[in-house]
């Protein structure tokens, strides 16, 4: 298991360092937490290397998730569909405009 990866609120926000990287290095040393909610994942940054600060950090940002879904307050600014539907009719749109100049 990854040291750098940890569970918490019953296993439902996860603390982690993400591991990707750029010339062989980490890309970053900052915590980020990441949950599922409302039906999607939603991840935030701590903006912070600290882990008992970040900790903190992404608790709270948790408890105020868990909050506005209690409350029936919308968490994620659009659904899945409509990101969908907006890269499809930008692809729509840019074909529109390249097929009359190829022919």
């Amino acid at each position: 298991m990854n040291r750098r990866l940890k569970h918490f609120k019953d296993g439902k926000l996860h603390i982690y360092v993400r591991t990707d990287k750029y010339n062989d290095k980490i890309k970053s040393d900052i915590w980020v937490g990441r949950t599922y909610i409302q039906g999607s994942d939603i991840v935030k940054t701590s903006g912070t290397k600290d882990f008992k600060k970040a900790k903190e950090i992404l608790f709270k940002w948790y408890d105020e998730l868990q909050f506005k879904k209690e409350h029936n307050i919308k968490i994620h600014k659009r659904h899945k569909l409509e990101r969908f539907l907006d890269r499809h009719n930008h692809t729509m749109e840019l074909i529109r405009t390249i097929i009359p100049i190829i022919l």
